[in-house]
């Protein structure tokens, strides 16, 4: 078995679609066969994967024990000849997907015990959990949440929000005019604790940037910051002053906006 490497640092990277192509050829299936093995990379993916370190920070054995899963438990890793190509196409996709998830907001990481927090209209984030956080459904059905280069878990049952609540206000707060606001779009998003804070404002500033732009928000000036003032009210992207002013909070610049 090869042993695993961290994946050299390149200024592109192969488009999904590319990727998906070779993927097919290396492993010759049909389209559909390729996208179920693809939801077993990434089901492996996210029981080895620590979501709060970049891909290329992994740790080394972690990576060997992807590889060493992959082959174990898939037939398609069998044939010796192949195996080692197979191996490296699919750590490609595993990275891929990783990146993906955290830039559109998903968690990579999923645990039994996570809970949605999807639809809460906490504003003053007083602890309460929402209606919708069921600790008993599916683990399937609980990824929801945040996090780029890195993922940011949602809150669980054993960090309820009330736990948390008091870092992510302080640091809300903190801001001329406050962005306490936006307190539970950040929670939604699996900010919900300083250690999560931090994560993010380790990320280079356009990944954090891109994080920031993906996040939606219902406050009475939302629409106005983020879509040229349309109704009030209305869900809305994070403003690109809101954006800006956090990013630069983060780099250790002012707060004001």
């Amino acid at each position: 078995m090869p042993k695993a490497s961290k994946p050299e640092t390149k200024t592109k990277t192969s488009s999904p679609n590319t990727l998906g192509r070779q993927l097919e050829k290396a492993f010759d299936l049909t389209p559909e066969k390729m996208a179920a093995l693809k939801g077993e990379f990434r089901s492996i993916a996210a029981k080895h994967l620590d979501p709060f370190v970049t891909f290329t920070d992994q740790r080394p054995v972690t990576l060997e024990n992807i590889e060493k899963e992959l082959i174990a438990t898939l037939p398609e890793f069998q044939e010796e000849t192949l195996r080692t190509s197979r191996v490296q196409l699919s750590m490609r996709y595993i990275q891929y997907y990783f990146h993906d998830s955290i830039r559109r907001g998903k968690t990579v990481k999923k645990e039994p015990e996570e809970i949605s927090l999807a639809g809460s209209n906490n504003n003053n984030c007083d602890g309460k959990s929402p209606d919708t956080a069921n600790p008993t459904s599916n683990p399937s059905s609980s990824q929801s949440s945040s996090s780029n280069p890195h993922s940011l878990a949602a809150p669980t049952v054993s960090n309820p929000v009330s736990d948390i609540a008091p870092e992510i206000k302080t640091f809300l707060k903190s801001f001329t005019p406050s962005l306490l606001y936006l307190c539970p779009t950040f929670i939604k998003a699996g900010l919900v604790s300083q250690e999560a804070l931090d994560t993010l404002a380790a990320w280079p500033r356009a990944s954090i940037r891109d994080f920031l732009r993906e996040l939606t928000v219902t406050h009475p000036f939302a629409s106005a910051q983020g879509q040229g003032g349309q109704a009030q009210g209305a869900e809305a992207k994070l403003g690109k002053v809101v954006v800006e002013a956090i990013v630069l909070r983060f780099k250790g610049h002012e707060h004001e906006y």
